[in-house]
């Protein structure tokens, strides 16, 4: 910033704490904003997890995206028709 028509050295500390004050704003913002919309949302803002193994195209559009490709959550199969989705046996 040219305040005095000098460039320098404070100039240079000014950006960077209002650039750090910003930050320190905007994450405050952010994460009071996030915190408040997870108590008000039944479950928490997250999706389930059987809606995260299948596909958040339904559940949060209702909507498939590309209902040719892999079908209702499936996975592709050769005869063109979407093959059962298959659910993670639990690593332990």
């Amino acid at each position: 910033m040219i305040s005095d028509g000098t460039v320098g050295a404070d100039s240079g500390a000014t950006q960077i704490v209002g650039a750090l004050v910003l930050a320190i704003v905007m994450f405050g913002i952010a994460y009071g904003f996030f915190r408040v919309q997870d108590a008000l949302t039944k479950g928490g803002i997250r999706p389930t997890e059987e809606d995260e193994l299948v596909g958040l195209d339904l559940p949060e559009m209702g909507v498939l995206a590309y209902p040719d490709f892999l079908g209702h959550g499936g996975v592709p199969s050769t005869d063109g028709a979407p093959a059962p989705a298959r659910v993670p046996e639990e690593v332990g």
